[in-house]
């Protein structure tokens, strides 16, 4: 499968059309990676009308790889950017079970599962299973990013490998909640580093000991 920019996709895929979505009656479920893991695999049951969003957080320059098996071939997935408010980036019921591609956004993105054709009105439930990677950015960067001996607790680093703004997080998995947001350039405090799925550390922008939380080593610039 060619791996495409999710923002060339997301052009492509709004010149066709979409589900319509009633708003009442999604339900929404949390995919949880397990420590040490850039992967998980979740399984549900879905009939008739409901629509079940299934939401994790992923920052930009990631990779997010999503394969999909429904019981039925008329149950689809969908993927939905960071703040959309039903505008699809990838629409299964036309381009397939299988997506990867890089992430051109930080935020929450939702995989929605849905069901269309004779299985939507059957009323019967239809099983299926989510399985979705979340792998780090390869070349972003820098040379010095990454590496546990370039960030020393009380040492300082640059924000790097983002085009806007970089979410920090609760806790060192991307998983966890964003607490803040810090720009491309911006130096922040390095208090503790740890491994977890690539290097992550927590850390606090300079001169503002309120904006804290954890972030990839990968996106961190010794000074």
């Amino acid at each position: 499968m060619r791996m495409l920019s999710i923002s060339v996709m997301a052009v492509l895929l709004s010149l066709g059309t979409a589900p319509a979505w009633a708003e009442a009656g999604i339900q929404q479920k949390q995919i949880q990676f397990a420590k040490g893991q850039s992967g998980a695999t979740v399984s549900g049951k879905i009939k008739g009308n409901q629509t079940i969003d299934h939401q994790l957080r992923a920052n930009v320059g990631q990779t997010m790889t999503v394969d999909f098996k429904p019981g039925k071939p008329s149950a689809y997935f969908n993927i939905l950017p960071p703040g959309s408010d039903g505008e699809a980036l990838f629409v299964g019921s036309s381009a397939g079970n299988h997506f990867k591609g890089e992430l051109s956004a930080d935020g929450v993105y939702t995989l929605r599962v849905y069901l269309m054709g004779s299985a939507k009105t059957s009323d019967k439930e239809v099983g299926y299973t989510l399985k979705v990677n979340v792998s780090s950015s390869q070349g972003g960067g820098s040379t010095s990013s990454g590496k546990a001996s370039s960030f020393a607790p009380g040492s300082y680093a640059e924000i790097v490998g983002v085009k806007g703004e970089l979410g920090l997080l609760s806790g060192p998995a991307m998983s966890e909640q964003a607490v803040g947001h810090v720009g491309k350039g911006r130096l922040v405090k390095v208090l503790k580093c740890e491994p977890n799925d690539g290097l992550w550390c927590e850390v606090e922008a300079h001169n503002d000991k309120s904006l804290h939380g954890w972030v990839k080593g990968q996106n961190l610039h010794a000074k």
